[in-house]
């Protein structure tokens, strides 16, 4: 029996394109396939009367040179899995420097009752120089963090699949950037936040808002510990080399930071593969 599996997704398909064609020999009952839109091309996807569909040109142009076909029939497959498109993490941090929650907030914080030591005093100082924030309570933080993942192209898919099969649906979030912008562009504003120690808060926010508006719908993949180094970056290795797909040129090598290589699509594929389900293959 033949187990099929479809992926699809935006840029960050490429890693787990590339991470596929050096494993696929180990599974020889799987077959899976690839649609891909990256960049604007992503917004051009629907799911309607069961199909994965494309509204616009280059979103068709691109299934077609990823898939074979320009519209996904989710019936055909034993599990769907979608692939980024959803953890805006640069738009949710800057939402902590307009929007103080008290893990962060200085101002509320009793000078000799502190959570927060006199470095990290001083770096939120600099963090919030620019603009005032307002201050907001954890909940009020942790809603708005929801409501803006809500408003992703990727969990408009998953939510449109998850309503027209009962196959299994997964979701795969873009992968962290790679650890290397510590040293390389301390200025990052994700660099920012671990420096200041507050990757872990940050960090379960996220999860916290995907699993929100993706429970009873999608199994989120999370990646495996040991390719995360303090809590919000990728292990350099796994973007040196990194892999994109793009709209104008198709696959091709990307030294951004967001982009992971094939041995990342590796460490990713073996995680979905992991979920089908039993008796498929």
């Amino acid at each position: 029996m033949t187990a099929r599996v479809c992926l699809v997704g935006n840029s960050h398909l490429g890693a787990l394109k590339r991470g596929w064609d050096l494993i696929e020999h180990e599974y020889p009952t799987v077959l899976v396939d690839m649609f891909g839109a990256p960049g604007r091309a992503f917004g051009g996807i629907v799911v309607e009367e069961g199909k994965v569909q494309t509204t616009e040109r280059k979103a068709a142009a691109s299934f077609l040179a990823t898939g074979g076909r320009e519209e996904i029939i989710l019936a055909d497959y034993d599990l769907i899995v979608v692939v980024g498109g959803s953890m805006w993490l640069y738009q949710m941090a800057n939402l902590l420097k307009s929007h103080c929650p008290p893990f962060m907030n200085i101002w509320l914080d009793p000078v000799g009752d502190s959570v927060l030591n006199a470095d990290q005093s001083a770096q939120l100082k600099r963090f919030y120089r620019k603009k005032s924030p307002i201050s907001v309570s954890d909940a009020l933080l942790r809603e708005l963090m929801r409501a803006k993942t809500r408003q992703s192209q990727a969990i408009k898919i998953t939510d449109g699949i998850a309503a027209n099969c009962r196959v299994p649906v997964l979701h795969v979030p873009a992968p962290f950037p790679s650890s290397e912008i510590v040293d390389t562009m301390p200025k990052n504003i994700i660099a920012k936040l671990v420096k200041m120690g507050m990757s872990s808060v940050f960090v379960d926010l996220i999860w916290d808002a995907l699993d929100h508006v993706l429970r009873d719908k999608a199994e989120i993949v999370q990646p495996p510990d040991h390719v995360i180094v303090s809590g919000l970056f990728t292990e350099k290795s796994y973007a040196e080399g990194g892999l994109r797909l793009d709209e104008n040129r198709g696959e091709h090598d990307d030294e951004n930071i967001g982009h992971m290589n094939g041995q990342y699509g590796i460490e990713i594929m073996r995680l979905v593969l992991d979920r089908i389900p039993r008796g498929k293959v």
